[in-house]
């Protein structure tokens, strides 16, 4: 039997061949018209815990807690890996205090103790991640960019889970005139976080950004205009000579 997800699909849990449906769903086989309610509830269980462990891979932690809870409640034979899960996708979106209720209900001791050290050592990242921002906030209001930049990356790389110092790190590379920095950054925003209310002011300050580099370059490099800009110059030459000879 495979249980759990196939190269991101969804399979059930009973036969292992992907379906397309609900969390959960499984599909209707033969094998699943065999299996009594309890084996099919274990296999439910385990392929909800097989989905949250992928799910907590590809970074989707708040769909892990959620599969790894459903695991539990179903079969209690998986509770505590599905606690463990559920710790875990609880450090990754900073619900410290969810996390250390849910190592205490955690059996065994050295299991229960290495989790609290890991959220005590995430809490102490998140916190420095903070700081960070609030430092690199008064660097951009002060106009001191590169160290808001270097501020902001330090922070963005200790705590991945903050929108704030994308959003702010996009605006600080704008004013630099960073624009492929400051689309990395948007995109990454726009991935981690396609709910920020501020993706839609950011998306129309990019244009803006592009339509004058647009316009910029255009003016740069048309042949035409420096045509026009050569023979404004010769113009203005020729009547600077006429009036030298007429006031001798």
């Amino acid at each position: 039997m495979t249980n759990g997800p196939k190269d991101g699909l969804d399979v059930c849990p009973v036969c292992g061949m992907p379906y397309a449906g609900e969390e959960g769903a499984v599909c209707h086989c033969p094998a699943k018209e065999e299996a009594s309610a309890f084996e099919i509830l274990v296999a439910e269980a385990r392929s909800a815990l097989d989905s949250a462990r992928y799910a907590l891979g590809t970074g989707d932690y708040e769909k892990a807690g959620r599969l790894a809870q459903s695991a539990a409640e179903k079969y209690g034979g998986v509770y505590q890996d599905a606690l463990a899960l559920q710790v875990r996708a609880a450090v990754k979106i900073a619900d410290f205090a969810l996390a250390y209720g849910l190592a205490d209900a955690l059996e065994s001791q050295d299991e229960k103790t290495k989790f609290i050290d890991e959220i005590a050592e995430a809490e102490k990242r998140d916190r420095a991640a903070k700081e960070r921002f609030n430092l690199a906030l008064t660097a951009a209001r002060e106009a001191r960019l590169k160290e808001a930049e270097t501020e902001l990356t330090q922070a963005i790389s200790l705590a991945p889970y903050l929108a704030e110092p994308y959003r702010l790190l996009v605006k600080v590379y704008a004013e630099m005139n960073e624009t492929e920095d400051a689309r990395h950054y948007f995109r990454e925003l726009e991935r981690r976080f396609p709910g920020d209310p501020s993706l839609y002011e950011i998306r129309r300050l990019l244009s803006e950004i592009s339509d004058f580099e647009m316009k910029e370059a255009k003016f740069k490099y048309n042949p035409g205009t420096f045509g026009l800009m050569l023979a404004g110059a010769q113009i203005v030459l020729l009547i600077i000579i006429i009036v030298i000879l007429l006031t001798r």
